[in-house]
């Protein structure tokens, strides 16, 4: 059977000012940050062949992106 019920969720935002929202199931600190940690290892190991390149939140508009 898949694993497909959700445990936990951790919630990341940032908004076009900078500010960092988190939210989810950040009750147990050592586990909130455990998974954290664990998503920025994933992210380094998805993104270790290419090249960076960080753009600021007021540099961005999500709504350009939608074509409705």
């Amino acid at each position: 059977m898949p694993d497909t019920r959700t445990v936990a969720y951790l919630q990341i935002e940032i908004k076009e000012s900078g500010a960092l929202s988190v939210a989810g199931s950040i009750d147990n600190e050592a586990y909130a940050i455990a998974a954290l940690q664990a998503a920025i290892d994933a992210v380094r190991s998805h993104h270790s062949h290419k090249q960076t390149l960080i753009i600021p939140g007021y540099d961005t508009d999500v709504n350009k992106l939608r074509t409705n």
